[in-house]
């Protein structure tokens, strides 16, 4: 859900213009794979949840 915020707000940039490459390409793959979900009509199985200390 946080990976949500609208890209095209200055503070949002700033933000993402920090992250590491890894954090940005992990990012994207969340956003990814949910968008394929969604497409799909199916839920991400529980194993395959981001845990909070993620």
């Amino acid at each position: 859900y946080d990976d949500l915020f609208e890209e095209e707000r200055e503070e949002v940039g700033k933000a993402l213009k920090r992250l590491s490459p890894k954090e940005s390409y992990d990012r994207i793959y969340r956003i990814r794979r949910a968008v394929q979900c969604s497409y799909q009509h199916k839920l991400l199985p529980k194993s395959e949840w981001t845990k909070p200390e993620e």
